[in-house]
Formats: structure tokens, sequence, C-alpha cells
């Protein structure tokens, strides 16, 4: 059980950290691994464009960057009084500092404005799930 307060004073019964990071990373993924099949389908992509060109970059770093922000909110919960909106506060600049590596795909074989949404939808899915399963609130609050 996990007694970590959700800043209202209240529990989240039964919601271990470990829990919400694994619900988190597979959430995000799946819904990833949708908006690249969408992507792929109605782009078709070159092959030199390494994000879209397999499913493969969407699921590595759709984990990795998840994991470096669940290590945060870890690290957050023990030493912060209100964990939850200071997460969220991290984690809205850390997206706003990930549209910037859309900067540097300029110029590079396929990533037109379409692969370039796609992408920024993918940015968008992983900081949506991870701001709503690690910090949310629980529907009816």
């Amino acid at each position: 059980m996990d007694s970590h307060a959700t800043g209202d004073g209240s529990a989240r019964p039964g919601r271990s950290l470990m829990n919400r990071a694994l619900a988190t990373i597979g959430i995000a993924v799946v819904l990833n691994v949708i908006v690249w099949a969408i992507g792929y389908a109605v782009l078709d992509p070159p092959s030199s464009f390494d994000p879209l060109a397999t499913v493969f970059p969407t699921i590595i770093f759709t984990v990795l960057f998840l994991a470096i922000g669940i290590g945060i909110y870890a690290i957050l919960r023990r030493r912060s009084a209100n964990p939850d909106r200071t997460f969220i506060q991290v984690a809205t600049v850390a997206l706003l500092l990930s549209f910037l590596n859309f900067f540097a795909l300029r110029g590079q074989d396929g990533n037109g404005p379409g692969a370039i949404a796609v992408l920024g939808i993918m940015h968008v899915v992983a900081y949506a799930v991870a701001v709503t399963v690690l910090a949310g609130r629980s529907i009816g609050r």
C-alpha cells in the first residue's frame, strides 16, 4: 500500500509507485505505438528518417524518457512538500524543452511538418500519461 499523500492529505491506497510506474510506461508505449502506426501509414516516411523509420525508436525513447521522469517523481515524493504539483510543473517544462529537438531535425530527409507533428503528438501523449497516472487525481475528486 502506498502511503504517499496526494497533496490534499488523502492517500492513494493500493497504488504503489512501482505499479504506477509500470502502468505509465505500458500505457504510453501502447498509445505511442498507435500514434506511430497511424503516422507511418499516412506519411510513409523514408527509411532514412530514423525517428519514424521503424517502431523501435518510439518504444525505446518512450521507455527511456519516462523512466527518467519516474525517477524524478520518486525523488520529488521524498523531497517536496507537494510532489504531484511540482512533478507536473517539471514535466511541463520538460515537454516544452523537448519540442526544441524538432529544430535539430530540420533538413533531415522525411521530416516534413507531418512527421514533426507525429513526433510532437508522441511527446504530448507520454506527458499526458505520466502526469495523469503518476500525479493525477482519482476520478471524482
